[in-house]
C-alpha cells in the first residue's frame, strides 16, 4: 500500500501513456485498412461517361440482409476507385455508366470495418447465380438485377475491361474484399466482383 501510494503518479502516468499509444495504434490500423475496398484504375478508356442526373440512392439484397446507402465516389489520388467513407455506405463509381444505364455500373462496399466487424458488403461472398439485387434511384425508380456471374479476382490484376468497360445492355457489378489480408500492401489479396444484369 505504502508502495502503491509512492508511485501512484507514476503508474497512472504509465497507464494514461498506454492507452494513448493503443489508442494511436488503432487508429492508424483503421486507416490502413480503410482503403482495402479499392481496385487500381489504370486504363482511361474504361470511363464510359460523366456524372449522370439520376443517381443511386440505395442499394439492398434482401436475401443475405444486405441494405446500404449509396453515395458517389470517383478516383483517389492513388488512381484507385474512391471509397465510402463509412463503412455502412456504398461507392458509386460515378466516371461510369448510372446504375439502370446502358453499360457497366459499379458499386464497391467495405468487407468490414477496419476492426473484423461486419461492414455493408460482408455477406456480399453468399451470393450465388440468379439472386436478386435492388436499387432505387433519387428519381424514384426501384431497379431489379439477377446475378449472372460472382468471381474473385486478383486485386493486382483485376480485369478492369469486364467490370467497368462499355457493354452491351445494362448491368451493375458489386465489389468488395476478399483473401487475405496483406499488411504490407494495406490490402486484401482479391476482390469478389458479383456480375448482374437488368430485369426490370
Amino acid at each position: 500500500m505504502i508502495f502503491f501510494e509512492k508511485y501512484k503518479k507514476l503508474i497512472l502516468l504509465n497507464l494514461v501513456f498506454i492507452l494513448l499509444v493503443g489508442l494511436v495504434f488503432n487508429v492508424i490500423y483503421r486507416n490502413e485498412r480503410r482503403s482495402a475496398v479499392t481496385v487500381p484504375l489504370l486504363k482511361s478508356d474504361i470511363f464510359t461517361g460523366d456524372v449522370a442526373t439520376s443517381t443511386p440512392i440505395k442499394v439492398s439484397i434482401p436475401a443475405y440482409g444486405i441494405e446500404g446507402k449509396v453515395v458517389p465516389v470517383g478516383i483517389a489520388k492513388s488512381g484507385n476507385m474512391a471509397v465510402p467513407e463509412k463503412y455502412e455506405d456504398v461507392g458509386w463509381y460515378k466516371y461510369g455508366p448510372r446504375v439502370g444505364g446502358e453499360g457497366n455500373a459499379v458499386l464497391a462496399g467495405h468487407l468490414d470495418n477496419g476492426s473484423g466487424k461486419p461492414a455493408v458488403f460482408y455477406n456480399l461472398n453468399q451470393m450465388r447465380i440468379g439472386d436478386e439485387v435492388f436499387v432505387e434511384t433519387s428519381e424514384g425508380e426501384r431497379l431489379q438485377f439477377v446475378v449472372r456471374e460472382v468471381r474473385l479476382v486478383d486485386y493486382k490484376d483485376p480485369p478492369l475491361e469486364e467490370i467497368f468497360g462499355k457493354m452491351k445492355g445494362e448491368h451493375l457489378n458489386l465489389i468488395t474484399c476478399d483473401g487475405t489480408w496483406d499488411p504490407v500492401a494495406k490490402t486484401y489479396s482479391e476482390r469478389l466482383v458479383v456480375f448482374t444484369d437488368r430485369v426490370k
